[in-house]
C-alpha cells in the first residue's frame, strides 16, 4: 500500500494527535523518499490524486526574505519546494523539536 491524497489531506488531525500525546508544540515531519534521501517538511503546499508538494528545510537552498515581505507576511524565509509522486514515499515521521536546517525557525506549519 502507498501514500495517497486522504493520508495527507487528514495529515493535520496526525500531528494533533502526537502533539496532544507527547506534549509538545513544535514537531518535525520527515518524509522519506529513498534510502539515502528524506525531507524535513516545513509545510504541504498541495495535495493532489497523485502528487504531493511541499516546502522543506535544507539550509543551502533557503533564502531570507525581504524586510518588507517579513514585515507583511511574517515569514522570514523562502523554502525550496519538491514536487513527488506518492509511490515515491517510503514513509513520513513526527518527531519532537524543530528540524536539522531550519534557522530557528519553528519545525511543522499545520494548515490554519
Amino acid at each position: 500500500m502507498t501514500f495517497n491524497r486522504q493520508f495527507f489531506e487528514t495529515f493535520n488531525d496526525k500531528v494533533k494527535q502526537y502533539r496532544a500525546a507527547f506534549w509538545t508544540g513544535i514537531v518535525t515531519v520527515t518524509i522519506k523518499v529513498a534510502h539515502d534521501r528524506e525531507f524535513h517538511v516545513n509545510r504541504i503546499i498541495a495535495s493532489d490524486d497523485d502528487l504531493l508538494t511541499f516546502a522543506y528545510f535544507e539550509t543551502k537552498k533557503q533564502r531570507a526574505l525581504p524586510k518588507k515581505i517579513q514585515d507583511e507576511r511574517g515569514e522570514l524565509t523562502a523554502f525550496p519546494v519538491v514536487t513527488l509522486p506518492y509511490s515515491a514515499i517510503h514513509w513520513v515521521e513526527i518527531n519532537p523539536g524543530t528540524a536539522t536546517g531550519s534557522k530557528k525557525q519553528v519545525g511543522f506549519q499545520q494548515k490554519e
